[in-house]
């Protein structure tokens, strides 16, 4: 009797890159480069699937040029090896420019994913490899005080969030 065959996604799972971070006002573009190029080396000789980016692609919210072409020259290379790449922010990356460059990451064949958002707007990704169909729930970094926020809507009762949301724009009025 023959073994079953087992088919399955393989998926790199990389995060917190920090491009852009010096020590000591000294630049480790060069060493984070090299670090980049070899999780591309990883991402074609183990011919994944699927490369997933969870956050902190940057240091800054506002990174550099130099940083942000490595950023940008590292993305299209593992979409280069044929992967899926999905990115989504982390704490340390402006969600909103994510966005923005999403259109352009889409062409390039990256999803990349700013700011939380519903499964229906962007907040699940699918993709077919080898036959085999996957599905990934994106969920960028949330700051606490949306999902504290969030918490105190389900918590309370319609009416508690009106008097609350009223009594806000009444101080702020003033």
């Amino acid at each position: 009797m023959a073994a079953p065959t087992v088919s399955c996604v393989r998926l790199l799972h990389t995060a917190d890159w920090h491009v852009g971070k010096s020590l000591k006002g000294v630049s480790r573009l060069d060493e984070q480069e090299q670090v980049l190029r070899e999780i591309v080396a990883i991402a074609r000789a183990q011919e994944v699937d699927a490369v997933l980016v969870a956050g902190d692609l940057y240091d800054s919210a506002a990174p550099s040029a130099g940083a942000q072409r490595l950023v940008v020259r590292t993305l299209t290379a593992l979409a280069g090896t044929g992967a899926e790449v999905v990115v989504i922010a982390g704490n340390h990356d402006h969600a909103a420019t994510l966005d923005a460059y999403g259109p352009f990451a889409r062409a390039a064949g990256i999803t990349m994913v700013g700011a939380v958002r519903t499964a229906a707007s962007g907040g699940v990704v699918e993709f077919t490899r080898g036959g085999e169909r996957a599905t990934v729930a994106v969920l960028p970094f949330l700051s606490q005080r949306y999902a504290v926020r969030a918490a105190e809507l389900v918590a309370q009762t319609p009416a508690e969030n009106t008097s609350a949301y009223d009594q806000h724009d009444r101080i702020k009025l003033k």
